[in-house]
């Protein structure tokens, strides 16, 4: 068994730097017992940094309880935290929360000397941002990690409350902990903010306050841990980008446009409508044919730019589902601009494209659906649109394609534009427009 083999390394290390009264074959059966318990909890994809913590306090429950204890632990622990494949970048935060389960289950017990000088050691050294306050949240003392979390020196941080160094949202924060804390039994409050940097921006910090009392029960402190995730939170930020925008031209991608047609579909009122413009490059396999991909790629990297140059920034969502077909979404307030939508979206690409020596002409066809939203999906929306497409491009290229489903059958005639351009099917509720 795993937890076994990594429960002698762990008594070895422990055995090392600690005195303890326990048998070296008891102390694996216990330390065998923690990891399992640990590697169970951590299975699942959305464990908590809560084991880490219970860890950490079931250690000092068998009276290791010292700097050197947390020290002596950490290479089995990554150790264990390699074989279960967990997240590599969570590593630090884990052996924080360890240590902290070990602080705060000695600190309701007679602390030696020895003791006392070693976790004087630890604090001053720790990686981990650290303050203490008292029971209103001002600073007692703090380490160099939290001197340069919050940018300023210690002599200057004693004394000021604590919850002001989180910026705006220090009455929110304030607030909240107190209220929390008052209701937890653990007496611990965990939580996430964007709170100034030393540089003046802003950065995310994790805190963890816990409330405890001294040995004699007289009095209150509040201590305070930190951990800047300001890189965490901006590289899982650029994937999120990554996962909703089009590599190629930056634009959304089919994900993020499928997400915000499910979102106007669930908030839209009853007869509101939409609507959806499918365009495509006429000819665009012949362009890559021609003069190659890397070319034919520039060229769709020109005209995204000024497709979105043409829509400008109201609202309308463009987005490249693949290839060479766009997509753009009118929500309901832009409705009534599709026929001046469909305008722009010709009119971008009426100059060349100069990726090679002779000037590159192309033209693009579009079909364009008005629709109300009312008990439709995804999917019949892009469908009707696509439809649309095809429809465009039967008729030739540089060609277009709108159709206008009205709410009743009644309700046919067109919202603007020459009546000749329409031939109006009124049984289907319907305008169809084609143009040139």
């Amino acid at each position: 068994m795993p937890a076994r083999r990594f429960a002698q390394q762990w008594a070895a290390h422990l055995s090392a730097v600690t005195l303890t009264t326990l048998e070296q074959e008891r102390l694996v059966e216990a330390l065998e017992s923690l990891l399992d318990r640990l590697m169970i909890s951590m299975t699942g994809p959305c464990w908590d940094l809560d084991v880490a913590e219970t860890l950490g306090s079931d250690l000092a429950e068998l009276g290791f309880n010292s700097p050197d204890a947390v020290e002596a632990s950490l290479p089995t622990l990554r150790a264990v935290y390699r074989h279960l494949d967990a997240d590599p970048d969570l590593f630090d935060r884990f052996a924080s929360r360890f240590g902290f389960g070990v602080g705060r289950r000695s600190v309701s017990s007679p602390v030696t000397p020895s003791a006392a000088d070693g976790f004087e050691v630890a604090f001053r050294h720790a990686s981990v941002a650290m303050s203490i306050g008292d029971a209103e949240g001002r600073i007692i003392d703090a380490n160099p990690a939290f001197e340069r979390l919050m940018g300023h020196p210690l002599d200057l941080l004693r004394g000021l409350d604590g919850f002001d160094l989180a910026g705006e949202e220090a009455d929110l924060q304030r607030r909240r902990v107190i209220a929390e804390l008052a209701s937890t039994e653990s007496g611990t409050v965990r939580f996430e903010i964007s709170q100034p940097g030393p540089d003046g921006t802003m950065m995310w910090v994790a805190w963890t306050v816990t409330q405890c009392r001294s040995a004699n029960g007289e009095r209150t402190y509040l201590l305070g841990f930190g951990q800047d995730l300001t890189e965490h939170h901006a590289a899982a930020e650029q994937l999120q980008w990554q996962a909703d925008h089009d590599p190629l031209t930056g634009l959304s991608n089919r994900r993020h446009l499928h997400a915000e047609l499910r979102a106007l579909i669930t908030a839209a009122e009853p007869a509101e409508r939409a609507a959806i413009c499918a365009l495509d490059v006429d000819g665009f396999k012949a362009v890559n044919d021609t003069y190659g991909h890397l070319v034919g790629d520039q060229i769709l990297v020109e005209l995204a730019e000024r497709l979105q140059q043409s829509l400008g920034s109201d609202g309308k969502l463009l987005t490249r589902l693949g290839g060479d077909e766009f997509i753009v979404v009118l929500p309901p307030p832009s409705v009534h601009h599709i026929r001046e939508t469909i305008c722009l979206l010709r009119g971008a690409v009426n100059e060349p494209f100069t990726m090679v020596d002779t000037p590159l002409s192309v033209s693009v066809s579009i079909g364009a659906i008005v629709t109300p939203l009312t008990d439709l999906t995804v999917h019949d929306l892009l469908a009707r649109a696509d439809a649309c497409l095809y429809e465009a491009k039967a008729l030739g290229s540089n060609r277009w394609v709108l159709r206008t489903e009205c709410p009743t059958a009644s309700s046919t005639a067109p919202e603007s534009g020459p009546a000749e351009l329409g031939s109006v099917s009124a049984d289907r509720g319907q305008v169809f427009e084609p143009g040139r």
